[in-house]
Parts: C-alpha cells; sequence; structure tokens
C-alpha cells in the first residue's frame, strides 16, 4: 500500500520561555567528529573529515586516515554486521570501509554483500541498515538477509527498527521492511530526515526544514517552529538543535534552552538518548540533567497520572491532549489547574481518590 501525505499544519513551538535545563558532560575527547560518531561499546569511532579516531576510556588510541589520496570521509553508521557485531563503518570516495576496534581499516563491501557497487548513501538503527547505491537501494534487518530494490534512488536515508526513509528533495519516502507498506511525506525545503525512538517498535519519523521540524503523529506529520537554520538531530525521543551557540532540546512541541553546552560546531545524535557537540577538534557528549520541577512531577504527578489520566492522555491517546512528561503539565499548567479545580477532569467514569486530586491541586498551585 502506498499513500501520499501533503503537511499542511498549524505551527507550535518556537520560541520558548520555559526555563532551561542543563547539559552534562559524559565524555570528553580531543578530536573532530563532524562527519559523524559510532558507539562500540566501550569504544567510539569519531569521523572527521579526513580522519577517524578510535577512542577508548576517553583516550584516543587510534587514528585512521580516509582511504585515497586526498580523500574524506563522507557519513558515518553503525551497521550490525554478519558476525553480530557492530561495525563502525565509513563512506569514502563511494566505498564503504570499516574500522575495527583495534583501528585497522577493512574493505566492507564484500562481507556486506555489495562487492565494488558505487555507494551514495548508509543508514543504521539497532540490527536494521540500509545502503543506498547507484540505481538500487540494499537493506537488511538483521545484517545478514539482505533486500534489494532495484531501479529505487536512494542519495538520503535514515533508518530506524524494520523501516528506512529515503529522502529526495522534498519527498521522504518511507518503507516498511517488514510489512512491505511504503508511505510518502511531502516537505517544502525538508534538510533533515530521522526517527525518534528509531530502536524502537514504535519509531516516528522526523523531518527538519529551514524554519520547521515536523514529527510523524497518527500517520500525518505535525509542525513545530524552530530557530532558523538550526542543526537538527535525533537521539532515543529527544529531539536536539544547534542555533549557532544555542542548544535546545525539543519536549512536547516546546523547546527546551539547555545550559552547560554552548559553542558553535555539529551535533550528532547519539541512542542513548545524549548528544555528541564536536567543536574546534574538541567532541563531548551531553546527557540532560533532570530539572527540579521534573524531579517533584515524577514524585507527586506521575504516580497520579498512571492511575487517574494514562488511558486517555499518553503519546497517541484518543483525548488527543498528550499529559505524558513534566514538560507537557508545565506547558499546559493553566488549562490542567481548571479542569481539576472545577471537578470536568477526570471526566465522569474515571475515577480518582480525594488524596489523589489533592496532589495534584498541590502540585499545580506551585
Amino acid at each position: 500500500m502506498r499513500g501520499i501525505v501533503l503537511v499542511a499544519v498549524a505551527a507550535c513551538g518556537g520560541a520558548s520561555s520555559e526555563p532551561p535545563v542543563s547539559a552534562i558532560p559524559q565524555l570528553q575527547v580531543a578530536s573532530g567528529g563532524e562527519v559523524g560518531v559510532v558507539e562500540l561499546g566501550d569504544s567510539i569511532v569519531a569521523f572527521d573529515r579526513t580522519t577517524a579516531s578510535v577512542v577508548r576510556d576517553g583516550v584516543i588510541v587510534a587514528r585512521v586516515v580516509a582511504p585515497t589520496v586526498g580523500g574524506r570521509w563522507d557519513m558515518a553508521a553503525g551497521l550490525v554486521a554478519p558476525d553480530g557485531a557492530t561495525w563502525a563503518i565509513g563512506l569514502s570516495a563511494n566505498r564503504l570501509w570499516r574500522i575495527t576496534p583495534s583501528g585497522e581499516l577493512e574493505p566492507a563491501g564484500d562481507r556486506l554483500g555489495i562487492g565494488d557497487a558505487r555507494v551514495l548513501s548508509i543508514a543504521a538503527a539497532g540490527s536494521t541498515f540500509a545502503i543506498g547505491l547507484e540505481g538500487a537501494l540494499v537493506a537488511s534487518r538483521d545484517g545478514v538477509h539482505l533486500m534489494r530494490f532495484a531501479g529505487v534512488a536512494a542519495p538520503h536515508l535514515a533508518a530506524a527498527k524494520d523501516r528506512v526513509a529515503i529522502w529526495r528533495g522534498n519527498t521522504i519516502e518511507v518503507l516498511d521492511l517488514a510489512g512491505g507498506a511504503r508511505v510518502e511525506y511531502v516537505v517544502d525545503g525538508a534538510s533533515y530526515v530521522g526517527f525518534r525512538d528509531a530502536a524502537s517498535d514504535h519509531a516516528h519519523v522526523v523531518v527538519g526544514s529551514a524554519r520547521d521540524v515536523y514529527v510523524q503523529e497518527r500517520g500525518a506529520l505535525r509542525r513545530t517552529s524552530i530557530p532558523k537554520n538550526a542543526q537538527l538531530t535525533v537521539s532515543g525521543s529527544t529531539i536536539w538543535a544547534l542555533d549557532g551557540e544555542s542548544l535546545q532540546a525539543l519536549d512536547h512541541h516546546t523547546w527546551l534552552p539547555v545550559t552547560g553546552a554552548s559553542g558553535a560546531g555539529r551535533i550528532h545524535g547519539s541512542a542513548s538518548g545524549d548528544v555528541w557537540l564536536t567543536r574546534r577538534s574538541k567532541l563531548v557528549r551531553y546527557s540532560l540533567g533532570v530539572s527540579t520541577d521534573e524531579v517533584a512531577w515524577q514524585a507527586v504527578v506521575a504516580p497520579v497520572f498512571e492511575r487517574a489520566c494514562a488511558g486517555c492522555h499518553r503519546a497517541g491517546g484518543s483525548a488527543d491532549f498528550d499529559l505524558s512528561t513534566a514538560a507537557a503539565w508545565s506547558v499546559s499548567r493553566a488549562s490542567v489547574k481548571r479542569v481539576v479545580g472545577n471537578r470536568t477532569m477526570p471526566p465522569p467514569g474515571s475515577p480518582i481518590s480525594d488524596a489523589d486530586r489533592a496532589a495534584l491541586e498541590a502540585w499545580l498551585a506551585k
């Protein structure tokens, strides 16, 4: 089945008045990583334009120069290979190369089943990977069995569990490798494509342009404005934007300013939910700190939400009003306070104890 979804929805978000959250540095490396970062358990491979660095325990143990004279690394991905291990794969001069944990450089085309075919793009998430060739797309759900789509041009790719997004101009085609379905989204000026929760069974397409980010919800794309010309990347369930020297994180259509991670550079996602920021030959992995408000929400509101609200107000729930995070409650505090106070929510048939209602009212009053 093939469908086309034209994006025409109202914008949300924009400049944020929310209190900032902190970014906590988890790892710092004296290496560039402009092209990408591949995580291999206890080590990483950071791909800069001409050199890839193998890093273990924060120390560079090997440097690998792009294999052709005057060559450069164009893309990088961590692919689950036929041996079951995750390989650090770099694209250089339209060929795929593996960098081993010890820093050895190996041609990877034969072992990945594509021989010496010219490669245009690569992407991977979990055990799923996709390789765009000249005139064909090759994909795998397990790193062993290959699926070949002849005649499919794939200049840009993104991957999620059992899904591949092919990005051509303003058109993003999403292939379901398990079920065979195809869906197309059209976004004017598309400049970034990824997946939120890419390793899960409920991944959502994310498309960025110069002014907006679009996130798949219920089969369509919902638009949220972004800082103009900001870089985008997705890490787990978090969408990050780097606007000049300002880093922000998207939480339910609200951009939260992030302190402690300033500086112009490039950002890359991590399956852990963290973000990699590279600038001036320095690579840092940051994680989001937990705000005091979120700690209080987790302790007071989250248990009540699970008992009385979750049936309707989860992401994608029947109420079409997601209240499953602290940020969502903070943004909607006034309206939630009103309906809880006048006892129109929870609705009849969804009982809530006096103690739970009092706990919500106390938290909302702060």
